[in-house]
């Protein structure tokens, strides 16, 4: 996730992705964590511009909703995190961006509490006549939405593992080398957010059908984006040199967090091999 600057511009690339016809097959992911202590979403400035340039109509009553500043701010940033989670949806059913323009992506969303400080969020986000699911919940801390589409046929959400994970300063410290800045690894943050998702989806992919875990695979699996547009394509996942496009994965990361989220993979056959 970026943050807008107090004069933003587009950060994806240009030119409207025309109405495609939706493939079928199986959902694709998107997510997006949110740091809630971070300087630009623990407040907005006075006057702040930012949910009239970015909600619709609909969401503004939503947001405004609450007579809690706090309350407000916390559906600004969930409403944000829903349209990023929808844009990387999008992207990857479409085969390449669209322009990102936040209030073309209309989203409902539905907010509850469980008294134990932990908000969950669920929802919809429409863009172009294509369909996002999202679900997500906050705390005090952060943030974190995970979506999909919902492929013709499909009647209930797919088997999905997502986590969050934060870090202090001194985690932070290691950079990517030059191959992994050509891979579209930006940073200390964005290393992170691959080799926390490399490792968890390792451990499912070493699972033979007894469930056993068998050799860890980490180091053989990349998280790879396009070195041309490092950071506005969607991440892909390679194994032992080869694509995997049957591994659907999605990541993001801002302030303190990382976030994950991949389709389970099938354990047998599909599995990684020693």
């Amino acid at each position: 996730m970026s943050l807008p600057s107090p004069a933003p511009s587009e950060s994806n690339p240009a030119g409207d992705a025309p109405t495609p016809e939706w493939p079928t097959g199986a959902a694709r992911l998107g997510n997006d964590v949110v740091d809630l202590r971070h300087p630009r979403c623990r407040s907005r400035p006075e006057g702040d511009r930012l949910p009239l340039r970015i909600l619709t109509l609909d969401e503004m009553e939503w947001f405004a909703e609450p007579s809690d500043p706090r309350s407000r701010l916390r559906r600004l940033w969930a409403l944000w995190a829903a349209k990023e989670t929808a844009f990387k949806v999008v992207s990857k059913v479409a085969g390449r961006p669209p322009v990102f323009r936040h209030q073309a992506f209309a989203a409902q969303l539905d907010e509850s509490m469980d008294g134990s400080g932990i908000t969950s969020y669920a929802g919809q986000v429409e863009w172009a006549g294509l369909r996002c699911r999202v679900e997500g919940m906050a705390t005090e801390q952060f943030l974190h939405l995970v979506g999909w589409n919902e492929p013709p046929g499909q009647t209930r959400p797919p088997r999905v593992e997502l986590g969050v994970e934060g870090f202090g300063a001194t985690d932070l410290q290691e950079l990517p080398n030059d191959e992994e800045r050509r891979r579209g690894v930006r940073g200390p943050l964005s290393l992170r957010a691959r080799r926390v998702a490399s490792a968890r989806l390792a451990s499912y992919l070493d699972r033979d059908r007894s469930g056993t875990t068998t050799k860890p695979s980490f180091q053989r699996i990349r998280i790879i984006t396009s070195s041309e547009r490092p950071g506005r394509a969607p991440p892909r996942v390679w194994v032992d040199g080869e694509p995997r496009p049957d591994l659907d994965l999605t990541i993001s990361h801002h302030g303190r967090y990382v976030g994950w989220a991949f389709l389970l993979p099938s354990p047998g056959p599909e599995a990684v091999k020693d």
